[in-house]
């Protein structure tokens, strides 16, 4: 076995290769270790920190066949009741196998006024008929909320889901 000294990673690749295979595509559970190569390097998911629901509130086609998708959102960050506004664009139209990348944006309001702004990237994959879609990514939060500051330091893995009719749920997980 070799190892390349820049970044640790073995040849062992046709084992890491058999095991993403068996990849169901849902994100592990709460304390679930996630090993990512050979190596036993690991992600770590800690608790669900926002959870919520979302709903298309308009599509926009702009140029180089890249979408603008807009969104309410609401639910709860570490428990604190929060409603927002999102867009989501769409990069270089859907891949072949009809996976589409996308890069967002949010600003949201807690019922006591404090603000927390997102941006976020991740991979949607169209499920059939509207607007039914499943995305996988990962987010970052900022907030002066003395309350939610944790946000400020951690990243946080996401999965939703929208029916045809573009309303769905969310949820987001500390990356550990």
């Amino acid at each position: 076995m070799s190892v390349c000294q820049s970044c640790d990673y073995d040849d062992n690749y046709e084992q890491i290769e058999e095991e993403q295979e068996e990849d169901t595509g849902a994100l592990p559970r709460e304390g679930q270790a996630v090993a990512t190569d050979s190596n036993t390097r690991t992600m770590m998911l800690g608790e669900i920190l926002v959870e919520g629901q979302w709903k298309i509130t308009g599509m926009c086609v702009l140029d180089d066949k890249r979408i603008e998708v807009s969104f309410t959102e609401s639910g709860k960050i570490i428990g604190v009741e929060f409603s927002g506004v999102a867009t989501v664009t769409t990069v270089g139209g859907a891949s072949p196998d009809g996976s589409i990348y996308g890069e967002g944006q949010a600003v949201l309001t807690t019922k006591d006024g404090e603000t927390v702004a997102w941006k976020g990237m991740g991979v949607g994959k169209p499920k059939g008929k509207g607007m039914a879609i499943s995305w996988r990514g990962a987010k970052a939060y900022q907030t002066s909320s003395q309350r939610l500051i944790i946000l400020n330091r951690m990243p946080l893995v996401f999965e939703a889901e929208a029916d045809e009719n573009g309303v769905g749920w969310h949820k987001h997980w500390e990356w550990k």
